[in-house]
């Protein structure tokens, strides 16, 4: 498979990718976020009460050593602009519905497989609560505008 770029993407699917996370969440959550994982949770559903059977659902929830909650959303984009402008949605909307429920996030992150810049820029510009990290299976690290 290629990206629109002409790049070929590094994970098949977005499955695979959260997979990969998964897999490494002990390294990624040392290297990331200078912490220990106490727990994780793949998929998890927002028990918001509005929403009927089709329940917002983050990709991870992290839960650190130090007492940290973070809501990641996992992203193997194949639009990278338009995958990327859409988490910063969703992440927002998520930590707006977990603060709903009283169980709000510390940390949002979005995890991406492609270095797309405009999360980052958006992210400063309006001084949004999400850091953005570049996995691939060779790198990794906190992408910046």
């Amino acid at each position: 498979m290629v990206h629109a770029g002409g790049r070929p993407l590094k994970f098949q699917t977005e499955k695979e990718f959260v997979e990969y996370i998964t897999i490494n969440i002990d390294k990624i959550t040392k290297d990331f976020f200078n912490d220990s994982v106490k727990s994780l949770k793949i998929d998890q559903t927002i028990q918001y009460r509005a929403f009927g059977a089709n329940k917002p659902r983050i990709d991870m929830v992290l839960e650190t050593t130090s007492g940290k909650r973070i809501g990641i959303e996992c992203k193997n984009p194949k639009q990278a602009f338009h995958e990327t402008s859409r988490s910063i949605s969703q992440l927002l909307s998520y930590a707006i519905l977990a603060d709903e429920v009283n169980k709000p996030f510390d940390v949002l992150a979005l995890i991406t497989s492609d270095t797309h810049n405009i999360g980052c820029k958006i992210v400063d510009k309006y001084n949004l609560p999400i850091r953005i990290f570049y996995v691939d299976r060779e790198v990794h690290g906190e992408l910046k505008s």
